[in-house]
């Protein structure tokens, strides 16, 4: 069974990528929401890190809450195109992946606050 359970905010982001990933591999994507955008998906309990983006595989329970690492799974459980077609392409794909989301984390990523209405003091500050 190609199917996950994804939390993520309904916002372009690392999230959209494992949307991608899910309509080029023909994954059944089931989207979670927690608050404020709704509550599927309680933040505290059911994610190891506290944090979005979470997913589960439903073929068989793994849980995974790190952009890249979904990337990085999916890709590789459930063969498509992107896919890579060796551990060079995997390495060298892994490693633009990884700027990429750098530059998002560092540049990007404090709008998720303005989005969402936090004023407390992330991690990142």
């Amino acid at each position: 069974m190609k199917e996950i359970d994804f939390a993520y905010l309904p916002v372009i982001g690392r999230g959209e990528q494992i949307h991608i990933i899910c309509a080029m591999h023909r994954i059944k994507i089931n989207i979670l929401y927690s608050t404020p955008m709704g509550n599927d998906f309680q933040l505290s309990t059911d994610s190891l890190f506290g944090t979005v983006p979470w997913m589960k595989d439903k073929s068989n329970d793994v849980i995974l809450n790190d952009s890249m690492a979904m990337v990085q799974y999916l890709v590789t459980k459930y063969e498509g195109p992107l896919t890579p077609l060796s551990t060079i392409e995997a390495a060298l794909i892994a490693n633009l992946w990884a700027w990429s989301n750098d530059y998002y984390s560092f540049v990007l990523s404090p709008l998720h606050d303005i989005i969402t209405g936090h004023n407390e003091v992330f991690w990142r500050n």
